[in-house]
């Protein structure tokens, strides 16, 4: 039977496409036009949801240890975690905790709690 739809393969990436971009403007236009809510949005919801992406990766780190660690039981092997995952989760907690430029200026001494910049870094320009 999958042999039937072989040859519109190709097309269903175009045509998921096109679907995705026609539901985000039906979405975007319902929501513009027929909504009735009173709400009145600030740019305290950019602060928060700035912190909310730092928790979201922090689960995120979270989770690909879990994953990772089921595959191996379910696999009957040793549980071992990707050295790459550990560093994505203490850097996501770091970040969340807002303790990466304590860290930064720690290991380098470039701008500890200056606003200039350290003339004798590699990475540093004039202005």
């Amino acid at each position: 039977m999958a042999m039937h739809f072989l040859p519109i393969l190709p097309m269903g990436v175009f045509f998921s496409i096109g679907a995705v971009i026609i539901e985000f403007w039906i979405v975007k236009w319902t929501v513009l036009k027929r909504s009735t809510s009173r709400i009145i949005v600030s740019g305290e919801i950019a602060e928060s949801m700035k912190s909310e992406f730092d928790f979201c990766l922090v689960c995120f780190g979270v989770g690909m240890i879990f994953k990772e660690a089921i595959l191996c039981i379910m696999n009957s092997q040793p549980i071992w975690i990707e050295k790459v995952t550990i560093i994505i989760l203490i850097f996501a907690l770091l970040n969340w905790l807002g303790l990466t430029n304590f860290i930064v200026n720690c290991l380098y001494g470039c701008c500890a709690g200056k606003d200039e910049v350290n003339d004798l870094a590699v990475w540093s320009t004039e202005n």
